[in-house]
């Protein structure tokens, strides 16, 4: 009757606003990641959706980046290698490595960048994440040359002590 119609129409609405919600819940997720995060077409390689962290990490405006491929920021590997890697992550269903980026103001960056198939409308999609670890490098030399210098400064005392007590 009556009432039975009012009551689906109440449900659907509930259910409506529910999704609204969640698809507005995931757009913030993927918008204020503090990680650049962009889906890119598996034929073509240009982005099909973006962070602003992605375009801001690589000096571009988001005009700018939209139209970019891979291979236009991507230092180590050549177009080649590129869709080479793209083709073993769809098989694979993901990847996860460290290289370097161009900005276009010519500066490199290292990246890390985690990467998974996922299905967008049916078709294999990359979902990208870029993550900037120059700094983090930066840190894990100077920390290495630190500890190198001290195991030197160490090994030079030892030697020097060891001479002077022979010349004794």
């Amino acid at each position: 009757g009556y009432m039975d119609v009012q009551e689906d129409i109440t449900e659907k609405k509930l259910a409506e606003k529910k999704l609204v919600q969640a698809a507005l819940q995931y757009r913030t997720l993927f918008a204020q990641s503090p990680d650049g995060i962009c889906l890119i077409d598996f034929e073509t390689f240009l982005p099909l959706d973006f962070n602003t962290q992605v375009h801001k990490q690589l000096g571009y405006s988001r005009e700018e980046f939209s139209q970019l491929k891979i291979s236009d920021y991507e230092i180590v590997e050549t177009t080649k290698a590129i869709r080479t890697r793209a083709k073993k992550i769809i098989q694979e269903g993901h990847g996860d490595f460290i290289t370097r980026h161009k900005t276009k103001n010519g500066d490199t960056s290292e990246v890390q960048i985690t990467i998974q198939k996922i299905f967008l409308h049916g078709n294999p999609v990359l979902y990208k994440i870029f993550r900037d670890v120059t700094d983090k490098i930066k840190l894990e030399k100077t920390q290495r040359q630190q500890e190198i210098d001290q195991q030197r400064q160490i090994m030079e005392a030892t030697i020097a002590g060891q001479e002077k007590e022979k010349n004794e």
